[in-house]
């Protein structure tokens, strides 16, 4: 039998929450670090609902048509939670095809808040969204 952590459950929820919502802020009041990949086209940290809302997410919805991202593997090591899966979309500006493997890590920290770090290939990201 599997068990799941409550880490693990919540982590699904969230990622369930984020594809229904069409904005999807109200999830984002329980995550205290949003951490995308330096060198991506949004890298940096966002550290409150407003900042992860505007700094990641509009900025995506503004640059990218069919931006998804699908979880494939869920993993859980030392209270961390990885999940795999694939980004996909088409840049507005550029028409090309975004086809790239990501991890994502997710942790809880101060106060129960989750904690979420981006590691994708930013290389593919960026050629995307480039004439």
């Amino acid at each position: 039998m599997i068990v799941m952590t409550a880490l693990l459950v919540r982590v699904k929820e969230v990622y369930n929450a984020i594809a229904a919502l069409p904005e999807p802020n109200s999830i984002f009041e329980e995550i205290s670090s949003w951490i995308e990949m330096t060198g991506g086209p949004y890298g940096g940290e966002y550290n409150t609902s407003d900042e992860i809302a505007g700094g990641v997410f509009a900025n995506i919805a503004s640059d990218w048509a069919n931006f998804t991202f699908s979880p494939e593997i869920f993993m859980e090591a030392d209270g961390y939670v990885f999940v795999v899966g694939n980004y996909t979309g088409v840049n507005k500006a550029t028409g090309k095809s975004l086809q790239a493997r990501v991890v994502h890590m997710w942790s809880r920290k101060a106060k129960g808040k989750l904690c979420f770090e981006q590691f994708a290939d930013t290389a593919l990201l960026r050629n995307a969204m480039q004439n």
